[in-house]
């Protein structure tokens, strides 16, 4: 969830305009759940346009699909890890080298894996040992793809 102050949304006049997007000169981040920085290229007529993008653990997948189905590519993604999470007393932000997905025989995501430098991995979601027997992996993203 992002937090923000009605004084910090930006355009305000043009917001009408915008339907499916608000502008903000900052947001405040009051969650305990990872979040995921993507770079993004589209190229247009010779033209490079990068974009960044905050991307939650719930919709990383359909961000990731969505951005390579639109001809754009995946520069990189960072990782924003809360302290919980990378066992610090802080947010870290890591290069990250891996998703995998999880999904159970409904096709129900069930978790997640992040891999980044070091070897180290996060998860997210809790997979009980019927679940780990039926379910199916699935990459979401790699930096080995996307080079």
């Amino acid at each position: 969830m992002f937090k923000t102050e009605r004084h910090a949304q930006l355009l305000h006049g043009l917001a009408i305009l915008f339907d499916d997007a608000q502008y903000w000169s900052y947001v405040g981040i009051e969650l305990m759940q990872p979040l995921f920085l993507m770079e993004i290229t589209e190229i247009v007529d010779g033209e490079e346009f990068r974009e960044a993008v905050l991307a939650f653990p719930s919709s990383i997948r359909e961000r990731v699909e969505q951005t390579l189905c639109t001809g754009r590519y995946v520069d990189r993604i960072q990782i924003l890890t809360p302290h919980h999470m990378n066992q610090t007393e802080r947010w870290m932000m890591e290069p990250l080298l891996e998703i995998v997905s999880f999904t159970n025989e409904n096709s129900i995501e069930i978790g997640q894996t992040y891999q980044v430098g070091g070897g180290r991995i996060y998860s997210m979601g809790e997979i009980s040992e019927h679940e780990k027997k039926h379910c199916c992996a699935a990459t979401i993203y790699s930096v080995n793809r996307s080079e």
